[in-house]
């Protein structure tokens, strides 16, 4: 029998700097998948073992007509039980949808590239990875103020909520990029130098800072395996 797909969402705003849904697949092992970009109507989640849900570039704070049909998306795959992952924006977009618009906020310190991730719960999302790790991050907005049907699976210095898992449904988020890898990064990072520089982020130290923890590929097993 055929495995069930995996759905990715994409988010990506501008696709000549990124296209997260083919990075992201990269990230698959293979595993079959069906890419959807984010203008274009959501299938039946209940025809996936599994849906992740990209990074943006805009803000989880917005009020696209995008961002609140995916909301309803997300309340569709809860109620069927289908895995869902979110990454950055995904994983602000999971708080939003399931604890309100107050479980997001801009970030104090917004984070820009690769950050030690340190794991401070067990979860089979992070099986067999370190208990710390380098990760990209590219982010304005952050996760806050969850209840407690949700659980922190990871911080970094900057960012008190870098993964969660969501106790009455099979739903993850993950604030870091682990799909991005270092050559995107830079690419990225070279793209918006100007706005980094006009906050006053130090490109040079980001540099130094590039991780060789490449986590994607297991963190996607991991949760292509994973079960409420």
């Amino acid at each position: 029998m055929p495995l069930q797909p995996v759905l990715i969402v994409d988010n990506s705003i501008n696709r000549f700097v990124l296209r997260e849904g083919p990075l992201i697949e990269d990230q698959l092992g293979g595993h079959p998948v069906k890419i959807v970009q984010k203008k274009y109507p959501l299938p039946d989640p209940s025809d996936f073992c599994g849906i992740i849900i990209s990074g943006s570039e805009v803000s989880v704070l917005d009020e696209f007509g995008w961002i609140h049909r995916q909301i309803e998306f997300i309340h569709k795959a809860t109620q069927a039980e289908v895995p869902i992952l979110g990454i950055c924006f995904g994983h602000q977009l999971l708080a939003r949808a399931i604890a309100g618009k107050d479980a997001v906020r801009r970030s104090a310190t917004p984070e820009f590239g690769w950050k030690n991730i340190r794991v401070i719960a067990d979860d089979p999302l992070l099986d067999g990875m370190k208990l710390q790790f380098k990760s990209f991050c590219s982010h304005f907005d952050e996760v806050c103020n969850l209840p407690e049907d949700f659980r922190v699976l990871a911080q970094s210095d900057k960012c008190t909520i870098q993964a969660f898992a969501y106790k009455l449904a099979p739903v993850w988020g993950i604030q870091f990029h682990p799909e991005i890898d270092p050559i995107t990064g830079l690419l990225m990072l070279g793209f918006y130098s100007k706005i980094l520089r006009r906050m006053n982020i130090d490109l040079r130290a980001i540099y130094k800072e590039i991780g060789d923890d490449y986590v994607g590929r297991r963190l996607m097993f991991n949760f292509t395996r994973c079960k409420h």
